[in-house]
């Protein structure tokens, strides 16, 4: 299983974070503007449990199309996402966003994906298209044009 982590912090309440997020629909291209290509929901909403959703976004050059289902939501506090349908039946990761109230004004935002399986055979297809090094650039830049984003807001 290969696994990435980032945070950032950034000037703002965690509850901006967490509409930012839950609103990526509308907001996919602000977030990482070369690279994102798209995001819908098929499903419910992003701020529910259940909702459906599909993106496809370039890393590294690489186009990467995923269909995935909110799994787990806490409100101005988590959001967790895994492969949906038939995607799923292969157990191949998950991903998560974490985010901490620091003050009223700040919080910490982070960014958790794993992929690829427990017997490293689909890490190592993965890898055959995109490093691990070229995905935590591609998540650390989202990071930061959240962070300028949402900055820029006040």
């Amino acid at each position: 299983m290969i696994t990435l982590k980032e945070e950032i912090f950034i000037n703002a309440p965690a509850k901006s974070v967490f509409g930012f997020l839950t609103h990526i629909d509308l907001l996919y291209k602000t977030w990482h503007r070369k690279d994102h290509v798209f995001c819908k929901t098929i499903s419910g909403t992003l701020s529910k449990n259940g909702c459906v959703f599909h993106f496809l976004e370039r890393i590294g050059g690489f186009p990467l199309y995923l269909i995935a289902k909110v799994t787990d939501i806490k409100t101005n506090e988590y959001i967790e996402y895994k492969p949906a349908f038939p995607f799923s039946l292969l157990k191949t990761g998950k991903g998560y966003f974490q985010i901490e109230k620091i003050s009223d004004n700040k919080s910490r935002l982070i960014a958790y994906v794993e992929y690829g399986d427990e017997y490293g055979i689909l890490d190592r297809l993965a890898n055959l298209f995109v490093k691990p090094a070229v995905a935590r650039k591609h998540i650390r830049e989202e990071g930061i044009n959240l962070k300028i984003y949402l900055e820029s807001q006040k």
